[in-house]
């Protein structure tokens, strides 16, 4: 169950991607947070931002980017603040699904960069990243492109997990 606000979002294929002019702000009160749960259904390249000033233009910025099911779907990547060259590629062939929504988390601190599949933070862990230096994420982008558009479900607030037990009278 969730407590909070909901965003969903719909966006169309963004063609080739610019890294630095195409991302769309979803969330601008990062400062109180360290993680965040959404759900993805695209047929591949889903990308987030992670950064310190608004996203719709990253120039000059400090900014993590991820990109999920990439390269047709085969991969995803956790690249730092740059505009060209990959960090952190991993194998994650059909990660995303164009028909049926996928969940996910993502958690930061300062220096270091996780995600995973579901949504318990911590657990399915498939990629993280060391940042070199420290950002203060204060704004979360998204984007889709490639030949693919996206659904987004993000999830402003609290995962309460109550589990179901037997009570004995």
């Amino acid at each position: 169950m969730f407590s909070g606000k909901v965003i969903e979002k719909e966006l169309p294929d963004g063609g080739w991607v610019s890294r630095e002019t195409d991302y769309t702000t979803i969330l601008d009160d990062l400062s109180e947070r360290n993680n965040i749960l959404f759900s993805i259904m695209a047929a591949h390249d889903a990308h987030i931002v992670l950064s310190e000033q608004p996203t719709e233009n990253l120039n000059g910025n400090n900014f993590v980017e991820l990109t999920l099911g990439g390269w047709e779907n085969t991969m995803s990547m956790i690249r730092v603040k740059t505009t060209g060259g990959e960090d952190g590629r991993v194998n994650t062939p059909h990660l995303l699904n164009e028909d049926k929504f996928q969940d996910f988390w993502l958690a930061w601190n300062s220096t270091c960069v996780v995600v995973g599949r579901g949504f318990i933070i911590g657990q399915q862990i498939f990629m993280q990243k060391d940042i070199p230096e420290v950002i203060n994420y204060n704004y979360m982008g998204i984007f889709s492109g490639y030949g693919s558009g996206s659904s987004w479900v993000i999830y402003k607030g609290t995962y309460i997990h109550r589990p179901a037990r037997r009570v004995s009278p």
